[in-house]
């Protein structure tokens, strides 16, 4: 199973739809999380509670995939995990 696959389970399961562009901003939000968290994507359940809380921020409305791997990190630390340093941040988005 794709990541993408289990971002369209997960607004399934929420009863919600997520269009292709919010898709694509989860799946990048995905990416980034796992890289700042030093985890592979096939850890699990680290890489399940970050899919929750990234489809978590979408249903909310959120799409962009920076603030969307914020959200989900900040989430992450909020219920202690051990995957998720206080000082681990998200790095911000550089200029082209």
């Amino acid at each position: 199973m794709t990541i993408r696959s289990y971002f369209y389970d997960a607004g399934f399961q929420n009863g919600v739809r997520f269009d292709e562009q919010q898709i694509n901003a989860m799946s990048n939000a995905f990416q980034k999380a796992t890289e700042v968290l030093g985890v592979k994507e096939n850890a699990p359940p680290i890489v399940h509670k970050v899919i929750a809380r990234i489809a978590e921020a979408a249903k909310d409305g959120h799409c962009d995939p920076q603030e969307l791997c914020k959200r989900a990190l900040n989430a992450l630390q909020g219920i202690g995990n051990p995957h998720v340093r206080r000082h681990q941040t998200v790095p911000e988005r550089r200029a082209f």
